[in-house]
């Protein structure tokens, strides 16, 4: 649905704003379910609820001095959202420079973001968004 993409180019915007400044409670807030689920690569059990998405936001956050998501590509799914990022940023304490690419598969609800589940490598995660052939 366009307007899932919509959402989705959105958070991702605010997502980066973060590390300007933005508040964590509002923008899980805005763009999350209250019943979300995150499945990011680097945790074992994915993260449920606002509460539990707050406190993973803020401790992500926590480690970079500089931080900023661009998109690269989002493709609308029909019931779910594939979305390809490179994270650029430079670490609180160390000051090394990183950048990363990652896949997401992202559910939407009632323009909320409902369930995210996070990809290191693209065929995975068009897999998962039933876009293999794409």
């Amino acid at each position: 649905m366009p307007q899932d993409v919509e959402v989705v180019r959105s958070m991702y915007a605010e997502f980066s704003e973060i590390a300007e400044g933005r508040d964590i409670v509002s923008f899980v807030a805005s763009y999350f379910d209250p019943d979300c689920e995150y499945q990011p690569v680097e945790e074992i059990d994915a993260i449920r609820g606002h509460d539990a998405l707050v406190r993973w936001h803020q401790r992500w956050f926590e480690a970079w001095e500089e931080f900023r998501a661009d998109v690269d590509e989002i493709i609308d799914a029909g019931e779910v959202v594939f979305a390809a990022i490179t994270v650029h940023g430079r670490g609180g304490g160390s000051g090394m420079e990183i950048t990363q690419l990652f896949f997401h598969v992202i559910e939407v609800r009632s323009s909320m973001i409902l369930r995210m589940r996070e990809y290191l490598e693209r065929d995975p995660a068009l897999e998962a968004a039933g876009l293999e052939n794409e």
